[in-house]
């Protein structure tokens, strides 16, 4: 009979601070075979979940998919939101995913350990994708695949999408694009990277011969976030003569750092708008359950009709309900306190409508409140698919690992990317050193700083570890531990 040597590595998590303590005849062998063949990601989407499409998607596409862009190169971590999204801009939906990557050239820059995931409506957020390695642009843009992980399985991936890393100041986001003719004040808001609060900031528009046209009326949000090194400030701004307040005229927004001005890469015009409509809703919460939506030219169309519907059918109706405008954020708003008795089933789902005094209907707003499976994140295993090894406890906050296999691995393949210890709580990644011993055979992972009493740990090791003959594990390894 004919036999096929298997080529696999044997993984071993040693918890002794010398590999000379206790005979290596004492440790338990864990074989992983090596993956010879190409590794077949498969996405399986469930129909059922559909909530706004119900055709088959087929594929994520990268221009339609939207995300956090905007990143400091000075920090280690940053909020992330990600909107799957196909070519007819309709959601991706029913991918559960329990951690998330991006990767530029075949190397891991940025990663999520822990990630909120709403599969129900295609969409993920972390408060904390760290920075693992840096970008290749740091003042620019940089192109990336965006990786989605069920456990060990890759499941979904965003191919060559766009983000912005910037050491330098930089604006990351600014709102909004369009002001109304009728608004000689308005509300504008912007956040910047790279900017402390020390530093003093000064926003207008200006025209073509480069005029400055607004000034500055009051501050009404400045935050500055120490973590993500951005700062958030909103502004209520007014005209310097209501002759710049001209139909289909364009304006240059200009913002300055200290007296010099900074890159703007998000948008550099603002656009002037004879008609009104609502460009901003905000998320209906049961606690305080109201319709309010901001918008541009809302005062000169009172009074305005809204029409909530459930299920198809008109449960309430309310008429003369006035905009007005908020003198604390600057600006034009409709807003009214939605009671049970307008609904059916109140805390279902809904949709309103809202008409201005044309009886033109400003927007369609579809809103699933707390009570709806929409608000619920999925439940993950996170370590589904991993080679586990039996937790251990009363762990030394000095604490030496040692990782060994049966072959020498590729030291290439030993970095932050591919065996790293995190916080389980937080998913937060700890510094660690490496050292290869026994001719690559033995890895030691050693912490830069103590770890922390009576806080639980996840040492990972990927597949993408290789031999020096470039294969890599069959499936990633992780030991979990609680030190003393």
């Amino acid at each position: 009979m004919k036999t096929t040597n298997v080529l696999f590595y044997t993984l071993l998590i040693m918890i002794l601070a010398s590999v000379t303590a206790v005979p290596q005849k004492s440790f338990a062998q864990n074989e992983l075979e090596m993956n010879d063949g190409e590794m077949t990601v498969t996405r399986i989407l469930d129909q059922s979940t559909r909530l706004f499409n119900t055709a088959l998607v087929n594929e994520i596409d990268n221009e339609k998919t939207s995300a956090t862009k905007y990143f400091s190169a000075n920090t280690q971590a940053h909020f992330f939101w990600l909107s799957l999204r196909d070519r007819e801009y309709n959601a991706v939906t029913g991918i559960l995913a329990s951690r998330l990557e991006m990767i530029q050239h075949g190397q891991v820059v940025a990663r999520a350990n822990q990630l909120d995931s709403y599969s129900v409506i295609g969409e993920y957020q972390t408060r904390h994708l760290e920075k693992v390695n840096s970008f290749q642009n740091v003042n620019g843009e940089n192109t990336v695949d965006i990786v989605l992980y069920l456990g060990s399985k890759e499941v979904a991936r965003v191919r060559d999408f766009s983000v912005f890393v910037y050491e330098d100041p930089a604006i990351s986001f600014v709102n909004p694009y369009q002001i109304g003719v009728q608004s000689e004040k308005f509300g504008f808001s912007l956040e910047i990277l790279n900017v402390d609060e020390s530093q003093a900031v000064d926003k207008y528009l200006r025209d073509e011969e480069n005029n400055r046209i607004t000034k500055i009326d009051k501050v009404v949000t400045d935050y500055y976030n120490e973590d993500e090194n951005t700062r958030r400030l909103d502004f209520g701004l007014s005209f310097i003569d209501p002759q710049y307040l001209q139909e289909f005229t364009t304006y240059n927004v200009v913002v300055e750092v200290n007296g010099q001005v900074i890159q703007n890469p998000v948008n550099e015009e603002v656009y002037l708008a004879e008609d009104s409509y609502i460009d901003t809703t905000y998320h209906a919460q049961m606690t305080d359950l109201r319709y309010r939506g901001l918008g541009i030219n809302l005062l000169h169309n009172n009074p305005y009709r809204i029409v909530i519907e459930q299920d198809g059918k008109v449960t309430k109706e309310l008429n003369d309900i006035q905009a007005f405008f908020n003198e604390e954020t600057y600006k034009e708003e409709i807003n009214v306190k939605l009671l049970p008795e307008y609904f059916t089933d109140y805390g279902g789902a809904y949709t309103i409508k809202v008409y201005n005094a044309l009886n033109k209907e400003m927007k369609y707003f579809e809103f699933l409140v707390e009570k709806d499976v929409v608000n619920k994140n999925d439940i993950t295993i996170p370590l589904e698919g991993f080679k586990t090894f039996k937790k251990r406890e009363d762990i030394k906050s000095t604490k030496t690992w040692y990782v060994t296999f049966n072959k020498a691995v590729d030291e290439n393949t030993i970095n932050n990317s591919n065996t790293y210890i995190i916080e389980k709580e937080s998913g937060k990644s700890v510094k660690v050193g490496y050292a290869l011993q026994e001719d690559g055979t033995m890895l030691e992972i050693t912490p830069e700083k103590n770890f922390t009493s009576g806080m639980t740990y996840i040492l990972i090791v990927d597949q993408r570890v290789t031999c020096g003959e470039g294969k890599q594990l069959s499936e990633p390894a992780a030991i979990e531990f609680t030190v003393k």
